[in-house]
């Protein structure tokens, strides 16, 4: 039994160990220590009169500062068939970049065990050739807390709250109202102590008032998909909340590139487009 317990003690802990060494977590927000340049993007509007006319994958490549960036527009996808990695990978090993920045803040994976593109798309491809190559990784959203502040710029607490909860949350039309509240249950306990959200909506009964408050009219939330086009202030927020996104990520992009780095950065096809303009003028200040 003594030697049962330490092949047993043994195995566990060289389970940890690996799991420690090759594990992977959350990769860290890139930290902005100079001000924002306020870079123009395309309309919402105008995104939406030519969305229709293009096919991801979207991709972008300029100079800018001393350095490069590529942008691989890409289709959410967690299907590891699908044709835009293999154009992902081709990308990537074309330009050869020297810093990664990823969409999202992606989580914990555990190679060979789990497979980074079915658990994050591909934000989890790029990470893998990052990583492989001992690459820089970075996400190039804004810090967990940064981006409720700048949301409360122009909403409520409770609307911020309601919105950080209901943009993972997924519905379907005819989904039960008892399947819904779940749901929202669970996104409350995975995520009710995060920043906009603590201290304002602690469960799911503190859901339901919000909701009422701001939906007097008995709208229901039950088979939304997501935060864009949705009732009310949600859909203004969305809009709102992916500028701020966007200039976070082109000033990202211009502090790197003013270091001579070579950036590769994996967004949402939409993110691509709408950021054109800027990049134009990236590339006219480049050195």
């Amino acid at each position: 039994m003594k030697r049962l317990a330490l092949a047993l003690t043994v195995l566990l802990a060289i389970a940890i160990t690996y799991v420690a060494l090759m594990a992977w977590r959350s990769p860290p927000t890139y930290d902005l220590n100079t001000d924002y340049v306020d870079y123009p993007l395309l309309s919402w509007d105008a995104y939406e009169a030519i969305s229709h006319t293009v096919e991801p994958p979207i991709i972008r490549q300029t100079s800018a500062g001393t350095g490069e960036a590529l942008i691989f527009g890409a289709t959410h996808s967690s299907d590891p068939t699908h044709p835009q990695f293999a154009e992902l990978n081709h990308q990537f090993d074309s330009f050869k970049p020297d810093i990664v920045l990823v969409e999202g803040r992606m989580g914990f994976v555990l190679p060979p065990f789990m497979d980074p593109v079915q658990s994050f798309g591909e934000s989890g491809a790029l990470a893998a050739m990052a990583k492989r190559d001992g690459l820089a990784l970075y996400t190039w959203e804004l810090c967990r807390a940064c981006e409720p502040e700048q949301l409360r710029k122009r909403f409520s607490d409770r609307q911020v709250a309601l919105y950080l909860l209901l943009r993972p949350y997924s519905g379907s039309k005819g989904v039960s109202p008892e399947a819904a509240r779940d749901r929202m249950s669970s996104i409350i306990a995975d995520r009710g102590k995060r920043p906009g959200i603590k201290g304002v909506i602690d469960d799911i009964g503190a859901f339901d008032a919000a909701w009422s408050v701001e939906f007097p009219d008995g709208e229901s939330w039950h088979a939304m998909q997501g935060v864009h086009a949705s009732p009310g202030f949600l859909n203004d927020m969305f809009e709102y909340g992916n500028d701020i996104r966007d200039q976070h990520l082109l000033n990202v992009i211009r502090t790197l590139t003013e270091d001579g780095k070579r950036v590769m950065a994996t967004v949402g096809w939409s993110h691509a487009i709408r950021i054109e303009p800027a990049l134009k003028i990236l590339e006219s200040e480049a050195r």
